[in-house]
């Protein structure tokens, strides 16, 4: 399987390499791209692009869009976002082919949504939403226009699934339940 998994790193430091090693195990041929917010020592085989703060209200949809970038420039067929704390026991037996990204699908008062701890995503669905331009809409920078409508909480926290959600919303780009994604 041509699998691309990307991860965020900007706490639990502590989990990373264990999850490193849980993700090689299971998909040993998988490219790993890591977005650390600071420098340090990465496996060799992780590719590392650092990031300065990109989850920030004021970046909008930025974050989404460096990860969605680095899995287009992998070549790779499929997409997986996944944080520090995502923990993978196996392969998964089914990858999608359709243009729609999926995950644990969770209902919101501003729209369905992906839990953000492991998104995934097909190359075509992935593509869509780059081409799309929804990540750089100007209503990303208030969220209460946007991704966090109607929900002053959310406003309160930025969150990639949330933003992400709402970005395909915008594009047209289906969200899935995937029943081996908990």
């Amino acid at each position: 399987m041509s699998v691309c998994f990307t991860m965020s790193v900007a706490d639990e430091h502590d989990l990373v390499d264990d999850r490193l090693a849980r993700l090689r195990a299971a998909y040993p041929d998988s490219r790993i791209v890591v977005f650390p917010e600071h420098c340090g020592a990465w496996p060799r085989d992780v590719e590392v692009r650092p990031i300065e703060r990109l989850h920030a209200v004021g970046c909008g949809g930025l974050i989404v869009e460096r990860h969605l970038e680095a899995f287009i420039a992998s070549g790779c067929a499929w997409w997986f976002k996944v944080d520090p704390d995502t923990v993978a026991w196996r392969p998964l037996h089914h990858l999608p082919e359709d243009t729609y990204f999926f995950g644990s699908l969770q209902d919101g008062e501003s729209g369905p949504s992906l839990q953000g701890g492991c998104i995934g995503g097909t190359r075509a669905a992935a593509a869509a939403l780059l081409a799309s331009g929804a990540l750089r809409s100007p209503l990303l920078l208030d969220p209460e226009a946007s991704w966090a409508r109607d929900h002053p909480n959310l406003a309160a926290r930025v969150r990639f699934g949330l933003v992400h959600a709402w970005a395909c919303r915008a594009a047209g780009i289906e969200l899935r339940d995937h029943p081996e994604i908990r």
